[in-house]
């Protein structure tokens, strides 16, 4: 069992909180706590514990020269952003992941688990076809296995063997987790799911 060392840095006690009861329930990890405000983050990032492997941050908490400046001393650190409301695609692209306060709990475990599960599985992500990306991209706007077939000139039973495939590859079983892999793999945008 992997044991994480999860760095929470909010304002929001409840926030706080709600993190901590939700990753708790990984089954696959143990994991500890411990909390930073937003001030301490800025004014003296290099307190942070050389053995955290992720950081969750609000946005509020960290600029773009303090989230560079802890990427130099603690290379090894995956930066999560958790977001409140709509942010610009490039500020996101500067962490590791993204989860927003109303992400389902199965969102956003995924999203802290596949953090890890890439470092095991290298070259998991190359694995995947350019055909598979399109079927992925499908799922992930909602279509069906029939308008995803017509819309890239297959039969739905080759979409159903590709998205089987996917499944195989990657160890995710649902929209919702194909929609985190997605977004991090920067096959879709926010922008292009809301439309």
């Amino acid at each position: 069992m992997r044991h994480l060392n999860i760095i929470l840095c909010t304002p929001s006690v409840i926030e706080f909180n709600g993190l901590c009861s939700v990753l708790r329930n990984i089954r696959e990890m143990s994991i500890s706590f411990r909390s930073i405000t937003p001030a301490a983050l800025a004014h003296d990032f290099m307190s942070l514990p050389v053995n955290a492997d992720i950081l969750i941050c609000d946005p509020v908490a960290v600029s773009s020269t303090t989230l560079h400046d802890i990427k130099k001393i603690l290379p090894k650190i995956k930066i999560i952003l958790l977001y409140h409301t709509a942010l610009p695609q490039s500020y996101v692209k500067e962490f590791d992941a993204a989860i927003s306060i109303y992400d389902t709990e199965a969102t956003i475990v995924q999203s802290v688990t596949s953090l890890f599960a890439a470092n095991k599985k290298s070259g998991t992500a190359s694995e995947i076809t350019q055909r598979e990306k399109e079927v992925i991209i499908g799922v992930v706007k909602g279509l069906s296995n029939k308008e995803i077939a017509a819309q890239i000139n297959v039969s739905v039973n080759t979409v159903m063997t590709h998205r089987r495939n996917i499944a195989a590859k990657l160890e995710i079983h649902s929209a919702a987790g194909l929609t985190v892999y997605a977004l991090m793999s920067n096959l879709i945008t926010l922008d292009e799911l809301s439309e």
